[in-house]
This record gives structure tokens, C-alpha cells and sequence, in this order.
């Protein structure tokens, strides 16, 4: 029987860009992080990581090396594979909108100058370790660092809906709560979380 040891903590964790091969394991994170009425379809997943290969900084992972180690036992022979898993991901289309919006959320504007974040997931398995605080982290550099473009900034803010119980997690990565969204989506209010680059 094969033995795993995976990253188990934020400073385990890689961040990269998102590749196209990812898909399937984003969508099936998407489906496992949100209620069926609120995740995003595998079409517009698809969407977003095309968008992301012209503007990488929009789609970032966090990922861990799984090392599996396999043994048999009839020869006395153990190897070791080392195997890179998506343990968590934060993605978004641009919007000419100030916040997040019902269309936003449908639709990329690539003149658009705000980040409108649409999914910050975890791998249930990981939640509660301090992940997602440091992946948004890492994105947000991302994004800092591709809005100069010389003296013309590219990104000016970042947007994105929370739900009550977790704009603590959005406030400690720096966004301002500025009050309940008008986008109804789910059985849940969304609030408007806002950081400006």
C-alpha cells in the first residue's frame, strides 16, 4: 500500500499561475466549496483560466508536493514519486464596475481596471490553517506588480463579495468592508469587499 506525505501548512505551500490542465481539479474544488447554487459552472471556470493566459495574475494556485512512496514487497523495493497537487486557488475577470456586480460576474472587460474576485477555495481537507491569508496574500503582490506598467496602472482595485462570516478573513488580507452587496446569489447576503492597489 502506497505511504502519502503532503504539505500540510501555508510556508509548505508553491504558488503559480493557473495552466489549462488544472481545470478538472479547480472545478471539482469550485463544486466542493461552495453550495451548488453558487459555484461556478466547469464552463466558466474554463473561461476564466483562458482569460488568465493573456493576464496570469489574475488566476494564481497554491500548491504542495505529494510524495507517494510505493513499495513491493515481494521484491523488497520502495520508490518515491513526487506529485504536485492544487490545494487551493483564487481567480477573477476585470470590470469597468467599482464593485462586484450580477454582470461582472458573467463577463470579462478587459479594459476594466478592477479585479472582481470571484472564487477564493481552499481544499476542505487544509481550511482553518492559515492558507487562504497567504495565498491571498501572494495574489495580491501579483496583482501590485502587474498594475505598474510604466506610469499607466493597469489594476487599481480589487473587488470581491464575502459572506458575513467571513470578512474577518478578508479584512486581515487588507479589503474594507463597505456594507452588504445588492448582487443576491445563494441563500446568503453577500457584503462588498473592497482593497484599492
Amino acid at each position: 500500500m502506497p505511504s502519502v506525505s503532503m504539505a500540510k501548512t501555508p510556508s509548505d505551500l508553491s504558488y503559480r499561475h493557473v495552466k489549462p490542465d488544472d481545470l478538472d481539479t479547480i472545478a471539482n474544488l469550485e463544486t466542493n466549496s461552495y453550495d451548488p447554487d453558487e459555484a461556478a459552472s466547469r464552463e466558466s471556470i474554463a473561461k476564466r483560466i483562458d482569460i488568465a493566459q493573456t493576464r496570469p495574475a489574475l488566476f494564481l494556485v497554491a500548491t504542495a508536493h505529494t510524495v507517494i512512496e510505493k513499495c513491493d514487497m515481494e521484491l523488497g523495493l520502495c520508490t518515491q514519486e513526487e506529485v504536485e497537487t492544487v490545494m487551493a486557488f483564487v481567480n477573477a475577470t476585470l470590470t469597468t464596475s467599482d464593485l462586484v456586480t450580477d454582470e461582472s460576474m458573467r463577463s470579462h472587460e478587459d479594459n476594466g481596471t478592477t479585479v472582481a474576485i470571484h472564487s477564493v477555495c481552499v481544499s476542505p481537507q487544509y481550511r482553518g490553517q492559515g492558507i487562504a491569508q497567504k495565498l491571498l496574500g501572494n495574489y495580491l503582490d501579483g496583482l501590485r506588480a502587474a498594475a505598474s506598467n510604466g506610469n499607466n496602472k493597469q489594476y487599481k482595485r480589487v473587488a470581491l463579495l464575502s459572506r458575513p462570516q467571513l470578512v474577518g478573513l478578508y479584512e486581515k488580507a487588507g479589503f474594507k468592508c463597505i456594507g452588504q452587496s445588492s448582487v443576491v446569489h445563494g441563500p446568503e447576503p453577500w457584503f462588498d469587499c473592497i482593497i484599492d492597489l
